[in-house]
């Protein structure tokens, strides 16, 4: 599985607010582990097609492992294909 940093939103009630996530004093690493080898060109894909679905993945941040979160490619974004 191949780690890549999108723009994710999350909603893990471990964070009493958004600003305790998005604190400007803090660096957070972000790590993405996708179930699906191709995930990738999923994601271009439904990206083009105006497809809101979100691809299954396990994110790990500050040490704790979140399953089954949902990652799409949204908004203004640039990538390689």
């Amino acid at each position: 599985m191949k780690n890549l940093l999108v723009v994710v939103i999350i909603a893990l009630s471990q964070f009493a607010t958004a600003q305790d996530l998005y604190d400007i004093n803090t660096l957070r690493e972000i790590t993405i582990k996708f179930y699906d080898p191709d995930y990738h060109q999923t994601l271009i894909e439904w990206f083009y097609a105006g497809d809101d679905s979100r691809l299954a993945a396990t994110l790990e941040m500050d040490g704790t492992v979140y399953d089954s979160v949902r990652v799409r490619y949204k908004g203004n974004i640039s990538f390689l294909r």
